[in-house]
């Protein structure tokens, strides 16, 4: 297409661009333009309508100026928001214009589809989607209205709670409170397979499997198809307990009786011994631990102290109730003591090194245990730190020195501590600066940490009186003194 252009006086610039709008790209014609050129010294203006296009103005089609036309009244171009129809408009409201307006910001119409929501729109995703989230009527999908949405199960057009779709657009399933087809019962949350209808929706029966204690339940057990005589659950759902006449599986026997020397315990077991039920005639029965070194032998009698045999309630058994030869009357054993075969200054690295010293000397001896020494420091004595025992003590040949704790400290000793480790007999002075009553005595080579100019008290491990812990005379701490060593 050809663009023929006439230049008249009154020209205005900003109109050429204008003009040149309504030239359609394509066809095949010509078009000729007006343009006035006069400046402001030439002719005098023109008037809107003449068909020119003069000052001031946008357009002017001369009589085809008018409402609805390209070109109005005014020689404005008729543009979208202006309030009039033009050809090229399917609307136009002006200010009312906007896309969520009856006519849009294109002066289009406003229609579902277009992804404007419109006046008479709740949604608009501007596709013909039927299944997403607004339907091709521009509304919001709800259960109900016979179409599935993504979030429904189903939806099948109607208000009948009780057929394939519920009213809420979910499937039938047990447990929403409505006896649907295949269900013998539905009591919503209230199902329970301890109840009157399980979680199957099904009616509770004995037999099938599920405990029913609930509602009308009374149950007191179900294994399914394993109820039955000889079974831990009986056919009726009871339980298979002894003394019912039913040897259940954990019974050796089951005479429905409680009676005891029939041959059938109150515990359903056989009457002898071993059985671990304390029968008629029997003074103990201990099971599979009855034997030899047990508390009750396998003629189920008790264990007896002073019969040679050694059993898990005795710490020992020589074979007598004789006290002083290592193992007591009553089959305890006797803390052991000894003095030690090596002597020491008054410098052992305080009470810890002592006892470190009693130790490598009883395990020098094969004695075995934990010992400790019978020393004194400032802050720690035998009385505070020794354990305690009620079983006595004893020299490593058995012979008792003290009954128990408090004999010890009275003063005096059954027998002298005259026994080294090894069992050599020696008489010689005791480190020990500790009173008789084990309570700290007034010399203690600053608790055996030195062998400077301090003294230390002694006691002599042949004396059973109140010298064997503490004798007359403290001596020099740099002497060298054996120690007593006392078993905890």
């Amino acid at each position: 297409m050809s663009t023929k252009f006439s230049i008249h006086h009154s020209f205005h610039a900003g109109l050429l661009a204008a003009a040149l709008q309504f030239v359609t790209p394509g066809c095949d014609g010509e078009v000729a333009v007006s343009i006035n050129v006069d400046g402001p010294s030439g002719p005098s203006w023109g008037t809107c309508g003449n068909g020119l296009l003069e000052a001031g103005e946008q357009c002017d089609d001369g009589a085809a100026n008018g409402p609805g036309q390209v070109c109005r009244t005014n020689c404005q171009f008729n543009t979208c928001g202006d309030g009039e129809l033009s050809p090229h408009e399917e609307c136009d409201d002006g200010q009312g214009n906007g896309n969520d307006a009856a006519c849009t910001a294109q002066c289009k119409h406003n229609v579902c589809g277009d992804g404007l929501v419109g006046p008479d729109e709740v949604c608009d995703d501007g596709n013909d989607d039927e299944d997403d989230w607004c339907s091709n009527t521009c509304a919001l999908p709800t259960c109900g209205d016979g179409v599935v949405q993504a979030e429904e199960d189903c939806d099948d057009g109607n208000a009948v709670d009780d057929d394939e779709c519920r009213n809420d657009c979910t499937a039938p399933v047990c447990g929403d409170g409505l006896v649907q087809p295949g269900e013998a019962c539905d009591a919503g949350p209230g199902n329970s397979d301890a109840g009157d209808c399980t979680l199957a929706c099904a009616l509770a029966t004995c037999g099938d499997g599920r405990v029913h204690i609930e509602g009308s339940g009374v149950e007191e057990c179900d294994d399914g198809v394993d109820n039955g005589p000889g079974h831990a659950c009986l056919a009726g759902c009871v339980l298979n307990v002894c003394g019912d006449g039913d040897l259940g599986p954990d019974e050796e026997c089951d005479d429905g009786n409680a009676v005891s020397g029939d041959d059938c315990s109150p515990l359903c077991a056989f009457e002898e011994c071993g059985n671990g039920v304390l029968d008629p005639g029997e003074q103990c029965d201990d099971g599979e631990d009855n034997g030899p070194n047990g508390a009750c032998r396998i003629n189920c009698t008790p264990a007896l102290c002073g019969d040679g045999i050694l059993a898990v309630v005795e710490a020992c058994d020589d074979g007598n109730n004789v006290s002083g030869d290592g193992c007591n009357a009553n089959c305890t054993l006797p803390k052991r003591v000894f003095v030690s075969s090596t002597v020491y200054t008054g410098n052992m690295g305080g009470l810890a090194g002592a006892a470190a010293a009693c130790n490598a000397r009883a395990a020098a001896a094969g004695l075995g245990g934990t010992w400790d020494a019978w020393l004194s420091s400032a802050t720690s004595t035998p009385q505070t730190r020794f354990t305690p025992t009620t079983t006595g003590y004893a020299r490593v040949d058995g012979v008792i020195i003290a009954d128990d704790w408090a004999d010890l400290l009275d003063g005096t000793l059954d027998a002298p501590i005259s026994l080294t480790e090894f069992g050599v007999t020696v008489s010689s002075s005791v480190w020990t600066g500790t009173n008789p009553d084990g309570t700290a005595g007034l010399y203690m080579c600053q608790g055996f940490t030195t062998t400077e100019t301090y003294h230390g008290d002694v006691g002599t491990s042949s004396s059973a009186l109140s010298t064997w812990s503490k004798s007359a005379s403290p001596n020099p701490c740099s002497s060298s003194r054996r120690i007593y060593c006392f078993e905890q």
